[in-house]
């Protein structure tokens, strides 16, 4: 976890000394989660579960960029929707949770100027999701922290909030408009890839031992759009 978080820190004495110019700046961020994910089990029993899950967040993020890298720290929180089916749907839990989590991205770029005050610029990388909270409410209750107890694993152990942590691979691009000689208002539209979290591995693996099948069928995708608004600001250089 300190690793992730200094990545950022860690960026500038390497782009300094290879010479490069920095920029940096803050800004918001939107974000949209959704999650698909079927199960074919056949063991014990035979039926299909599904879940359906929705999540919107909202933070605020630092940014550091030297030419054809950008590292960004954000804070976001967010809550979701979530829908959960057996049986045909005969059994079945919804309701709705929070998430607060830290977020360390670190994208490729390469900056393309089209005209006097505006550069686009293509990215691609690698975010990682620090889980500092988790909530869960089902319909009809109330809000409970998913690290208490109440949830387990297949050997009855309590889960970690490291379990809902989460690697992604995004792919988008951005575009800074020249506010002068100092600043910048930079946008960014991101689409990422969520890789399986430890959560959804023990979920799994619970499965597994609940119904009695060692091979079910699984499918999904869990996936997110990034939006981000950031001003920049360029230092004054010694020639």
């Amino acid at each position: 976890m300190k690793k992730c978080v200094l990545l950022p820190v860690l960026l500038l004495p390497a782009s300094l000394a290879f010479g490069l110019n920095l920029t940096g700046g803050g800004g918001v961020s939107a974000s949209s989660l959704a999650t698909r994910y079927s199960l074919d089990v056949d063991g014990f029993v035979s039926t299909e579960i599904t879940q359906d899950l929705d999540q919107l967040n909202c933070g605020v993020s630092v940014f550091l960029d030297a030419i054809f890298a950008e590292a960004a720290l954000t804070l976001q929180t967010g809550s979701n929707k979530y829908r959960e089916r057996l049986f045909g749907g005969s059994m079945e839990e919804a309701g709705t949770g929070r998430e607060t989590a830290l977020c360390v991205s670190l994208l490729g770029k390469h900056p393309i100027a089209v005209a006097k005050k505006i550069t686009i610029f293509p990215l691609v990388g690698l975010e990682y999701q620090i889980v500092l909270g988790e909530w869960r409410a089902p319909e009809g209750t109330s809000s409970y922290n998913r690290t208490d107890g109440r949830e387990t694993d297949k050997d009855g152990k309590r889960l970690q909030l490291s379990d809902w942590n989460a690697f992604f691979v995004q792919l988008g691009g951005g575009a800074d408009y020249a506010m002068g000689e100092r600043f910048f208002l930079r946008g960014e539209a991101l689409y990422g890839i969520r890789l399986m979290t430890g959560y959804e591995r023990k979920s799994l693996e619970l499965t597994k031992k609940q119904f009695g099948d060692n091979d079910p069928d699984t499918g999904g995708l869990s996936s997110a759009l990034l939006l981000r608004i950031s001003l920049g600001y360029k230092p004054r250089r010694n020639v």
